[in-house]
């Protein structure tokens, strides 16, 4: 398959979870993607963790949190400045987008008053896959409630109208990848630390 039927195939995959209209999920599909809401639940955990962890748990929860934090600076300023791929607001009219704590209908005036954001990768998937990865690599099937959550974070921003599916994909496995290295480093510092 050359590049321009994978990206024609990816913008009819977007339109098609993009259309798929559900009031509820014209409700819950913004909280998911707001991570301001993910923090409510993370924090009382990490807090939690760091009070009753060994000493060992507490340097990786460390060490996942540098991951996630690493993760969000490499693609949002290395990785997406190289491929400048533009947001599907930007290109495609008729489309549902959330912004501004509302849902707007794309149109060129639309388009024109919101050009200059880039979309691959995206950066909500990277983030919350490479968590994934490194508590995957580190606990095993425990992983597979952050893999849950990543799922229907990248769903989210395909419906809420900023992320074609390759952005999301792309954002997924670079982030499984990335998690992975920085559960081993993580685990190599904890060796370090630990024969001190």
């Amino acid at each position: 398959m050359d590049l321009s039927a994978l990206l024609k195939a990816d913008a009819v995959l977007f339109q098609w979870i993009n259309q798929a209209r559900n009031p509820a999920l014209d409700i819950v599909m913004p909280v998911l993607s707001d991570f301001s809401s993910l923090l409510c639940f993370l924090a009382p955990f990490l807090v939690w963790r760091f009070w009753k962890g060994s000493s060992r748990e507490r340097l990786l929860w460390c060490a996942a949190i540098i991951a996630v934090l690493l993760s969000d600076l490499l693609c949002a300023r290395c990785l997406k400045p190289v491929l400048g791929r533009p947001r599907p607001y930007e290109i495609l009219d008729g489309i549902h987008v959330f912004k501004g704590d509302r849902w707007l209908v794309t149109a060129p005036a639309f388009r024109a008053a919101h050009a200059g954001t880039l979309s691959w990768p995206s950066c909500h998937a990277m983030n919350l896959w490479t968590a994934a990865g490194f508590v995957t690599a580190w606990q095993g099937w425990r992983g597979t409630g952050v893999m849950l959550l990543a799922l229907l974070v990248c769903w989210s921003r395909i419906y809420l109208g900023v992320h074609y599916p390759l952005d999301v994909a792309g954002g997924a496995v670079l982030g499984m990848i990335f998690g992975y290295i920085c559960y081993r480093l993580g685990e190599f510092m904890t060796r370090l630390v630990d024969a001190e």
